[in-house]
């Protein structure tokens, strides 16, 4: 009973963001970063909506495959809005993380989640690639905005480099916690990852 209730919630709770971010687009000289986490509200939204409608029982169920997919796609929208928003990420060493970077890892995150559909392969490797995917665009999202130049209230930028850091301590924690530890506490799990998106 939880399970549906908490997708039901989760996907509310994605479309009011989606919403919100569409009326924020509306006023004047708003950063076009604002568009993108839009739609990576709206992407979170869909993810939640393909748990929530599709069979997820089976290892290589849709409501996994879909899941991903959209997951991908939001982490795609929401460093692209940082990118534009907080500006790119300089690595060490003079580099920088372009958009280019970004959908080279959303192409790979898509096969990987293709190979996993249609080889038939154990869950854990499903699991794995969409969480390493997920712990590195929260470290870039938190790298990103802790090096902005943008001037943000102290408190503001340390919450959300702080958030985004323990959406990437969730996501690192999925295999060894959710999987092997505690496998009952999955959808906690799926609770605390939408209370940490929202603040």
């Amino acid at each position: 009973m939880l399970y549906p209730i908490m997708h039901a919630v989760g996907s509310t709770v994605y479309f009011m963001l989606f919403l919100l971010f569409l009326c924020a687009r509306l006023v004047p000289r708003t950063n076009p970063g604002i568009s993108f986490w839009a739609f990576a509200a709206l992407a979170a939204c869909s993810a939640r909506l393909a748990m929530l409608l599709l069979p997820t029982e089976a290892d290589a169920a849709p409501g996994l495959l879909w899941y991903g997919v959209f997951i991908g796609l939001e982490k795609l929208l929401l460093l692209l809005g940082a990118f534009r928003f907080f500006g790119a990420v300089l690595l060490p060493g003079g580099g920088m993380v372009t958009d280019r970077w970004l959908y080279s890892a959303v192409a790979l995150l898509l096969g990987w989640i293709f190979a996993y559909g249609q080889l038939g392969l154990p869950r854990v490797i499903y699991d794995s690639g969409l969480a390493a995917f997920n712990v590195l665009a929260l470290l870039l999202l938190a790298l990103a905005v802790y090096r902005s130049r943008i001037r943000l209230p102290h408190w503001l930028k340390s919450g959300i480099v702080s958030v985004a850091a323990l959406l990437a301590l969730h996501w690192f924690s999925i295999v060894p916690l959710y999987l092997w530890l505690l496998p009952d506490w999955r959808q906690q799990g799926f609770v605390f990852g939408t209370v940490l998106a929202m603040v």
